[in-house]
């Protein structure tokens, strides 16, 4: 029980602190990263995260607005 409280309050620590320190695209990069380390997989185009999730969904993960959950995955995309 102590393992999990504990893991908890270091996700919730390292969440505040992206929130308050890193810019929306190293939030999203590091949503990005524990997404693949949790669901991902390599496939023929490379490594894919198996389960889908929306924009909105990933603007509410990283406390960023859709649009610029958006613009930050373009730029992702044409980098």
């Amino acid at each position: 029980m102590t393992k999990q409280v504990s893991g908890k309050l270091y996700r919730f620590e390292t969440r505040a602190e992206d929130l308050v320190f890193r810019s929306a695209s190293s939030r999203i990069a590091r949503i990005l990263l524990n997404l693949d380390s949790e669901f991902g997989a390599d496939s023929e185009r490379g490594r894919t995260i198996g389960v889908r999730f929306t924009q909105a969904e990933l603007s509410s993960m990283i406390g960023a607005s859709r649009p610029t959950t958006n613009l930050v995955l373009n730029a992702f995309r044409n980098a």
